[in-house]
């Protein structure tokens, strides 16, 4: 008499006498978790390579200070060109009735110029310097009146031929100014930003 196998627990169901089983059955299911455990593995691994990139960048990009001191010294520049000449005038504080400069406006140079180089730790030396000069249009060998402030001693560090991190960055720029009430000039700024310790590792 030929029998016939019924398995009726959901893992076979077959009515010839041959028969998978309930081992073959359980052995496929087992292969499949352990298909998911290495796929498991293997997104632990890419997210574990991500993760590394990502803080290996992060410390490459913020690690080093970004040198700031070249956009520094260009806005240092400009505004020290604004407080002195403005709308195709000069500044009416710096000449006299007379059309000569004023010294009490030298003398204010920083102040009237809403510039303040003072730091906030004591016993620390000013890192910036500026200076603005007017030369005649028709003798520009010596400034005819200039206008300073800051640290000078920055100025020797500019007239150093290889440049160093370590160095201040010098910033020297001019324009001519054709003013109807003063005549035309030559003005010419220098700007020196030294902050090498916030900028330079």
């Amino acid at each position: 008499m030929r029998r016939s196998l019924i398995v009726r627990n959901g893992n076979n169901f077959q009515s010839s006498g041959k028969s998978l089983g309930k081992f073959t059955v359980r052995k496929m299911i087992s292969g499949k978790k352990g298909g998911d455990k290495i796929i498991s593995l293997y997104w632990f691994v890419i997210l574990t390579l991500i993760a590394g990139g990502v803080v290996l960048m992060t410390n490459a990009f913020y690690g080093k200070p970004y040198d700031v001191r070249n956009m520094e010294s260009e806005i240092l520049a400009n505004k020290a060109a604004d407080c002195v000449y403005s709308g195709g005038k000069f500044n009416p504080e710096l000449f006299s009735d007379q059309g000569t400069f004023k010294g009490e406006f030298k003398d204010k140079f920083l102040s009237k110029c809403n510039l303040n180089f003072k730091n906030n730790k004591e016993f620390e030396e000013e890192q910036y310097y500026l200076k603005v000069e007017f030369f005649e249009y028709t003798h520009l060998k010596e400034p005819l009146f200039f206008l300073e402030g800051g640290n000078q001693n920055y100025l020797s560090d500019c007239k150093i031929k290889e440049r160093s991190k370590n160095l201040p960055v010098c910033l020297e720029a001019s324009f001519y100014v054709n003013d109807l009430a003063s005549g035309a000039y030559l003005v010419k700024i220098t700007s020196i930003v030294s902050k090498t310790e916030q900028n330079v590792k």
